[in-house]
Parts: C-alpha cells; structure tokens; sequence
C-alpha cells in the first residue's frame, strides 16, 4: 500500500516538539497553532498517574485513565468510561510508553479525537507513526492500523527519568530497521512488492545515524551516559523519523519485517518470556542478516557496547526454542522476507543450526 501525496500530508503530525523543561505547557503549545479543545483526556500508565501528570504537563479541565494492558478490550473500556459526551472538541493526550500510545492510537480512532503523545520513554519507534500493537482476548498480539497522533511533544526531562534499558530498547527498534528494508529490498529483487524509494532512504539515514553515532562522545569512564541531552535529541529524531516513514507508506513495510515476525512467534509461544521488544528485534536482526550472508561484526560490536543481547540465552530459552520459533515465523503476516527466501535452510536444523550456533 502507498500513500497518494495528499494522504501522506494528513498523515504527518502538525507538531513536533523536543524540549528540556519542568514541564510541557500543553495549552501554550496548542496557542502557537492557532488549535483549541474544550477538555483534554488524559490516558498514562499506573506509575505516572494524575499527580504525576499534574507535575509534568500544564492544562486544565482534564480526565483522567490508567492504561493497564495493550489489548483492543483495554481500549474499548476506556472508551466506554469516557462515555457518549465526547467530541471531537475533546483532545486525547497519552504520557507514556508504547503500551499507553497504542491505546491512544485506537481511542482516538474509535471516538475521531484527535490525540497527541508525550512519551515518557524511547523504547520504539512507534511515537507518530498510525501502527498500532494489541492484543485481541486471548491471543496472540497483532499489529493494525489505528490513527496518528495530531502532534509529538518530547520533554527530555521525562525520558531521563527513565530506566537506560527503555533507551537501549529504543537504539535496538531503530537498528532492527536494518533487517527490514533488507527484506524490503529483497521482496522488490523476487517482484513481490513495490518500493517506495523516498520513504525507503530516509528511513535508512534515520537508522545509520544511531547504528553508526560515536558512543565515544558520551563515554562516561567505561559506562555510556545515555541521559546526554545530545544523545537523546538524536535518538528522538531518528524514532520520530522511522515512525513517520510507516505512516507515509500506510503500513509497517519500512521497519517490520522478518525479525519483528521472529519476535512476534517469540512472544507468541513463549510470552512468559516479556522481553522488552528492542531487545527481542535487535537480537533476531543478528539471526536475519547471518541468513542474508551479510556480516554481523559490526552489529555484535554496537551491541556489546550498548547493551543488547548478542545470544539468544539471554532470554532464557535453548536451540530448541529457536528453532520453533523460526518454524512458526513465517506464518505471522503474509510479507515476504528472508524467511520465504531461505526457506530450504530453515526446514534444514543442521544447516540451521550450523549457520546460527555461535548466537544461540
């Protein structure tokens, strides 16, 4: 699916916003676009509930609801609480991780609210893009198009306050982007799929800028600082980048392909795993790119210097567990990528377990 040029215009957020304050005055930013509502729904996670938020985000009259799960169930509760008196004079506003703006995202789809994020981590690089991640009742968790925020405010202050891993979550979702227009170039060579080769480039300078940024600089002794402001301006960049790129293409293509459905099966068959999703795509990004042929040292490098995990012990499963994990991948979404094209060697566990031993 490509984006006529008048979608991709009314899929790009109004506001886009880094700043490094005590708080984010909301009203004051809406002043400077000339926008105005006549109340706001606040939706956060358990930790960063209504004191919190008070503390954080100037604005009034306000409601107020805690997002407990990534689920469409969880979506459909909250829509219910808010009630029938919403409007479109109303303005959606999520203050958290990717758990609370994914909700957000199907809300405010559901209601035809507007919404904007105010993300208290960097751990994906869903911020702004229309892509949303639920789970549906028991099952599995799927991803599905929802609606994009009106606008993105990052108050670093916020994001410092976070654990680092959240941070080194978000350089592993940016760096998985290697894997997936790999794929994405590779479904174009088999005449699977179209390119779109704007959306394609400007998705790989967002990923090299944080694949290849010189950790040096904010080397701390032997620890890297990953609250340097420098650092997390640019992180942000690149998430928001990567986000709008699947929002202008209509569809996760640009940053999801055979090792976000690895991670997907992982999740799926061994949810009491509940890695955090950078994680999870960075590792199989090594697993991808040995079944392309392509040279890893480079990634291995860049993740024992960050923190990702470079084998798939990490996760506390076995070979065994990698190899149905692998098995089942394929089946997750019907794109084509490195899985479909390697097929023979994935049905093969000898050739399998030779080519990917020294990662397990």
């Amino acid at each position: 699916m490509v984006f006529t040029q008048e979608e991709r215009r009314n899929s790009t957020p109004l506001i886009f916003k880094i700043i490094e304050e005590k708080k984010i005055n909301l009203p004051k930013v809406l002043e400077e676009y000339n926008l105005h509502f006549k109340s706001f729904i606040f939706l956060t996670g358990e930790n960063n509930f209504k004191n919190n938020i008070k503390q954080q985000i100037v604005c009034q009259p306000a409601q107020y609801f805690v997002v407990k799960e990534a689920t469409h169930d969880q979506a459909d509760e909250i829509i219910k609480k808010i009630g029938n008196q919403v409007t479109t004079s109303h303005l959606i506003v999520a203050v958290g991780g990717g758990t609370v703006n994914d909700v957000a995202k199907m809300v405010a789809l559901k209601t035809g609210c507007e919404f904007i994020s105010c993300p208290t981590t960097l751990s994906n690089d869903g911020l702004v893009s229309s892509n949303c991640t639920l789970k549906n009742g028991d099952s599995h968790f799927s991803s599905t198009q929802a609606k994009s925020p009106l606008g993105i405010i990052v108050n670093l202050n916020f994001i410092k306050t976070c654990p680092d891993k959240y941070i080194v979550a978000g350089i592993g979702d940016l760096v998985s982007n290697v894997s997936s227009l790999h794929d994405w170039k590779l479904a174009v060579k088999v005449g699977k799929e179209k390119r779109d080769d704007v959306i394609f480039h400007i998705n790989s300078l967002a990923t090299e800028r944080i694949l290849y940024y010189d950790y040096s600089l904010i080397k701390n002794k032997k620890e890297i600082d990953f609250k340097n402001s420098r650092f997390l301006y640019s992180l942000t960049e690149s998430l928001v980048t990567s986000g709008l790129c699947m929002s202008f293409f209509g569809s996760s293509r640009p940053c999801s392909g055979s090792e976000h459905n690895l991670a997907h099966s992982m999740s799926k068959l061994h949810p009491e795993s509940n890695f955090i999703h950078g994680f999870q795509v960075a590792f199989f990004t090594l697993i991808t790119e040995r079944l392309a042929g392509n040279d890893i040292s480079h990634l291995e490098k860049l993740y024992n210097l960050v923190g990702l995990p470079s084998k798939f012990s990490y996760f506390g499963l076995n070979l065994n567990h990698l190899f149905e994990i692998i098995k089942d991948s394929p089946k997750v979404r019907n794109r084509y990528t490195i899985l479909q094209d390697k097929s023979s060697i994935l049905n093969d566990k000898k050739l399998l377990k030779d080519l990917i031993a020294d990662l397990v």
